[in-house]
């Protein structure tokens, strides 16, 4: 077990709490993290709290598989402020399955997928995924599932279908960053559509 561990300088603070069983043909590891005052670049965190669980089959760490369950509180990615962001991820055999819900003042969203790691980008799968505002919820429309690559400096989307009722957005194409040879084009479709409504998104 491990009772704190100190990282930067300042508040910031990582307290790890585990026990580790087993022998080289199954090692295994749980317990508990939590922090605060955690900052990377331009991402910060709070609060984190935690519980996880490994296990290593012959000690081939590379393969290890990895399950925890996760609650972050005031937290800011590259410049975005959330409020509280819940996980529960297990990775395996280079995949990340993952059921996650974030809540962003008077915004939520909520998604289950998976993100798979290729060698020149990763990708991310939803099958499911609503967002809220206002009270107002958009989901992916059944049967749908989209898909996000991000790598080689450019963001791609794939079916991302999304409806509320009879409101309907379709969006597909690439996103390039400002001053990058190659243009991105993003298409965006949209049926009986408050343009209000969707802007709050």
């Amino acid at each position: 077990a491990v009772d704190q561990v100190e990282v930067g300088a300042g508040q910031t603070a990582v307290d790890l709490d585990g026990t580790v069983t087993g022998n080289a043909a199954s090692l295994q590891t749980s317990g508990t993290l939590s922090g605060n005052g955690l900052a990377y670049g331009n991402n910060k965190i709070l609060d984190l709290d935690g519980k996880y669980d490994v296990t290593v089959a012959d000690l081939d760490f590379a393969n290890a598989r990895v399950q925890a369950t996760s609650t972050a509180a005031f937290v800011e990615l590259g410049g975005t402020e959330i409020d509280q962001l819940t996980a529960t991820t297990t990775y395996a055999q280079k995949r990340l399955e993952f059921e996650t819900r974030v809540q962003q003042r008077g915004r939520g969203l909520a998604a289950t997928g998976n993100v798979i790691f290729p060698p020149d980008h990763h990708e991310i799968h939803l099958p499911r995924l609503a967002l809220t505002a206002q009270g107002i919820e958009w989901r992916n429309v059944e049967g749908s599932e989209a898909a996000i690559q991000y790598g080689q400096n450019q963001l791609t989307i794939k079916d991302l279908r999304l409806a509320s009722g009879d409101q309907a957005l379709d969006v597909e194409g690439t996103l390039s960053p400002a001053g990058a040879k190659t243009a991105g084009v993003l298409e965006v479709h949209a049926r009986n559509v408050d343009l209000a409504q969707a802007e709050t998104l």
